[in-house]
């Protein structure tokens, strides 16, 4: 015996029925790779993010990072941690505030410090 029905008919039915659905969080920070090194740091950096309080999604390995950041876009995500080859090879993550289109290079130590001071986590 089993049983399926699909999410999105749950969601019309709870639409129809006037019963507000849940919106996900806006992430905090969405983790943008490029390559295999850079997806081994990117895994660590949002586990060590999770375990600061700092909500974050960690981007699909299989899209490039210019769609990474359109998707990271198109969430909300006011921040976006760029790890390719040469910030994997220097332990470096480069942070990109999405709002005023600015980016610097930061120690990946200091990427869920500095997140969490901006946004009140922990």
């Amino acid at each position: 015996v089993g049983f399926a029905m699909g999410i999105e008919r749950i969601i019309l039915n709870l639409e129809r029925q006037e019963i507000e659905t849940p919106t996900p969080p806006t992430p905090t920070v969405f983790v943008a790779y490029v390559g295999e090194k850079a997806r081994q740091r990117a895994v660590v950096l949002s586990a060590e993010l999770v375990k600061a309080g700092v909500h974050n999604i960690l981007g699909p390995a299989s899209k490039s990072l210019k769609a990474q950041l359109r998707q990271a876009g198109s969430m909300g995500a006011p921040h976006v941690a760029i790890i390719g080859e040469r910030e994997a090879e220097s332990g470096t993550v480069t942070l990109r505030n999405m709002a005023e289109r600015t980016q610097q290079e930061v120690g990946v130590g200091e990427v869920a410090k500095r997140l969490s001071s901006k946004h009140g986590t922990t």
